[in-house]
């Protein structure tokens, strides 16, 4: 499953984070036609994770860990 892939992939660079993967009907994601994920990668109101958010070099990490991810997931389902 999508969600699962990257919360194991935001794991590598960040251990400490919690990563829960929930199914529910989300505002933002309806009428979307594909696969949706919203990822959450932190609050503004946590110290260190404004620091995560806002920084250039946290945020490529954070988007090459989403990448592989969802590189992996296509791999393993091609006809999706």
């Amino acid at each position: 499953d999508l969600a699962r892939m990257i919360c194991e992939q935001m794991k590598k660079p960040y251990p400490d984070i919690g990563c829960d993967v929930y199914g529910a009907p989300l505002m933002a994601l309806e009428g979307s036609d594909s696969a949706a994920v919203l990822i959450e990668t932190g609050f503004l109101t946590n110290p260190s994770d404004e620091k995560r958010v806002t920084a250039a070099r946290q945020l490529t990490t954070i988007a090459k860990a989403v990448k592989n991810a969802v590189t992996s997931f296509l791999k393993a389902n091609p006809k999706r």
